[in-house]
């Protein structure tokens, strides 16, 4: 039987810490042996939020933890990079790394922090590591550090920008040094329990990078060789791809086919897309609905992996 895991608030936490590892057993999740169904958000401002230093409140970090905690969610899907200068705009500043090579210690600690507390209320985490779009740099600021372009192209048509940061995948200095961030955090230590990340079982995954494929240029060598590495960095937890797999379900499969990729993810945005407009929901709204239904049951045949529905979202 297949299933697909929904990230939607309601669900019931157990008090105590999280001391096993999440893992993946006949094509399900698993936590201890029984099926591990969970209550998720995205929660990507995290270890800015975290920080003692510019933009960080821990006083609200902890008073928002708690209130997930009380609604029930259990797994939180954190940005674990974000790349510089902090004079971008459209940008979430202070940026991780602002310059290649170089970290926010305050940042840094503030990831640190967060995992720390969410150990206490038995949450785990998603760590995303990159993002096809320029909100915390990502793809786009790589391709700039590579040396691809002097600056990113924004605003501006989609279509140029989708096609600029997917140059990311073409210029292997923009590799070498994702490379390097994905080994600084997975073999950095917690600060505050002395744990290597790649040994902490609160991070029940690691996101490659965040809808890390549009109109389908994703470089599949590329996503395969990342996926190895991170397994080979952090063979105790879960790795999958941020893919959005809205593109094709062909390409869907692709991007989850390798044998190191853990499960699988998918997104949902009906208004994004194009098929809901908020302004005409009467008339919209059902297609919007059909139109999910049939995406998620498109991709709910691909029986190989788990599936995560990892982001969902439509106008109120």
């Amino acid at each position: 039987m297949w299933y697909v895991i929904i990230t939607v608030v309601l669900f019931t936490i157990v008090n105590g810490q999280s001391s096993s590892f999440i893992t993946v057993q006949n094509g399900r999740l698993t936590l201890n042996n029984e099926d591990y169904m969970y209550v998720g958000t995205n929660f990507w401002y995290g270890a800015n939020l975290a920080s003692q230093g510019p933009g960080g409140n821990r006083s609200r970090l902890l008073r928002e933890l708690d209130r997930l905690h009380s609604l029930g969610v259990d797994n939180l899907r954190l940005q674990a990079g974000s790349e510089g200068p902090n004079t971008e705009p459209w940008r979430m500043v202070p940026a991780m790394q602002p310059e290649p090579g170089i970290y926010d210690e305050a940042i840094l600690d503030g990831l640190d922090f967060l995992l720390y507390e969410m150990n206490k209320r038995q949450m785990r985490a998603v760590m995303c590591l990159n993002n096809f779009w320029q909100w915390s740099g990502g793809f786009a600021q790589y391709v700039v550090w590579a040396g691809g372009a002097k600056s990113i192209p924004y605003p501006g048509d989609s279509n140029v920008f989708d096609s600029f940061s997917a140059r990311f995948y073409e210029l292997p200095r923009a590799l070498e040094l994702f490379n390097n961030h994905i080994q600084f955090i997975v073999k950095r230590t917690n600060k505050y329990n002395n744990i290597s990340y790649a040994e902490d079982p609160t991070i029940m995954s690691w996101n490659l990078a965040n809808e890390l494929s549009q109109h389908g240029n994703l470089n599949l060598t590329w996503l395969n060789h990342t996926a190895c590495l991170l397994k080979q960095l952090a063979p105790k937890q879960l790795i999958t791809t941020g893919s959005d797999g809205h593109s094709t379900s062909k390409n869907f499969i692709n991007e989850h086919a390798s044998q190191c990729i853990d499960y699988a993810t998918i997104h949902l945005w009906v208004e994004n897309w194009g098929i809901h407009d908020p302004h005409n929901s009467s008339a919209t709204f059902p297609l919007a609905l059909a139109a999910a239904k049939k995406f998620i049951d498109d991709r709910a045949a691909y029986k190989d992996k788990p599936i995560v529905l990892e982001e969902f979202g439509i106008s109120r």
